[in-house]
């Protein structure tokens, strides 16, 4: 439970750095980002962020679990796609709100 509450608290510091920093349309991109993270286990989590924030390879990862190289891959992998899948459906509904807006004029 607390490496959950460390996690939530890291979260929330970073997002307000961010958003201190960036122009309105990276901030709707990094929420999307952020929201997304949040919907992933833990496991996955930990695997995408420190294969692409800490460069960590599969095998360096696969040892840290206790799991084989494949098994890493394939945790980024399915991590990436429930990402980008997230992402994409929030990206879906901002642009069908526009969308609908334009039919109301």
């Amino acid at each position: 439970m607390e490496s959950y509450l460390e996690d939530e608290a890291w979260y929330l510091e970073f997002d307000k750095q961010l958003h201190s920093n960036l122009p309105l349309l990276l901030q709707l991109e990094n929420d999307a980002l952020v929201s997304a993270l949040k919907q992933i286990t833990e496991r996955e989590r930990h695997v995408f962020l420190s294969h692409v924030l800490e460069d960590k390879g599969f095998e360096e990862l696969a040892t840290e679990l206790g799991i084989t190289y494949k098994g890493a891959a394939a945790v980024y992998y399915r991590a990436l796609q429930k990402i980008k899948k997230k992402i994409g459906e929030d990206r879906d509904g901002f642009h069908g709100t526009a969308e609908a807006g334009k039919d109301r004029k």
